[in-house]
């Protein structure tokens, strides 16, 4: 169960003054909120990138930056195919009509025959592609001059997208606290429905969060979904906030695999 699933009355945000829990999950295609990306919508856009890799470590925020991507792409270039490897074979993503991998093959076997007429495929966890399905997409990027191709990964990729062109590689590392409270800051605007609806969080309060999330921008968002979703009146998240929900957030955590 995703925490967008376990929602509380959301007459309760209206009257908070906000139109939903600001840590709610954001729909793929919506461009008003996720992570404040380390690098500018234009520099993605820019034609001389034939491929954009998004290297980062498990729950450093690959995949919301990957679904931040395609909705950028998506306005641009028509068709856009986004597809989401997992370990377990293949799970279309939003954008997706039919699987990448052919059925009954072990992933990381790619049949890209259905994609000839696609100007960008998105992939998440693409260090899960063998040699051979690396190379073949890579080729796919490099047929047709239109084409763009778009990784999440955990491994660096770029031998094998030098076939492509020219490359944009992003790594997210480890993002600092003006990253969080820029998060945080952006979120609460988001969901704001009325001008007095104020939420700021006390410095002691964005420190425990960090803390209990280990620094982990998704653990991070779960941690104060549940933050939010017990809070009953405006006012500044404070540290007894925090403590409040962190049991059910953890709880959650432990299984909730990334």
């Amino acid at each position: 169960m995703s925490h967008r699933q376990r929602r509380a009355d959301p007459r309760r945000f209206l009257d908070l003054g906000l139109r939903t829990n600001p840590f709610v999950e954001i729909p793929p295609n919506d461009l008003s909120g996720g992570l404040p990306p380390p690098y500018r919508a234009a520099d993605l856009l820019d034609s001389r990138w034939k491929a954009i890799q998004i290297l980062g470590h498990c729950g450093s925020g690959k995949t919301t930056h990957l679904v931040y991507v395609g909705a950028h792409l998506s306005e641009r270039l028509s068709p856009c195919q986004w597809h989401l490897l997992t370990s377990d074979g293949q799970r279309p993503g939003p954008h997706t009509q039919r699987p990448l991998c052919r059925p009954g093959q072990a992933d990381g076997v790619l049949d890209l025959s259905p994609w000839t007429s696609a100007r960008a495929l998105l992939i998440d966890e693409a260090q899960r592609l063998d040699r051979r399905g690396r190379n073949e997409l890579a080729t796919w990027c490099r047929d047709d001059p239109e084409r763009r191709l778009v990784v999440a990964t955990h491994e660096d990729l770029r031998p094998s997208l030098e076939r492509c062109g020219p490359i944009l590689s992003v790594e997210l590392g480890h993002p600092d606290l003006g990253y969080y409270q820029s998060l945080y800051d952006a979120r609460i605007a988001r969901a704001r429905r009325t001008a007095g609806s104020d939420f700021p969080i006390e410095p002691e309060a964005l420190d425990a969060a960090l803390r209990h999330s280990s620094w982990r921008p998704r653990r991070f968002i779960v941690l104060l979904y549940f933050v939010f979703e017990s809070i009953d009146r405006p006012g500044p998240v404070t540290l007894d906030r925090i403590e409040v929900a962190l049991d059910e957030a953890l709880d959650f955590l432990r299984h909730d695999p990334e």
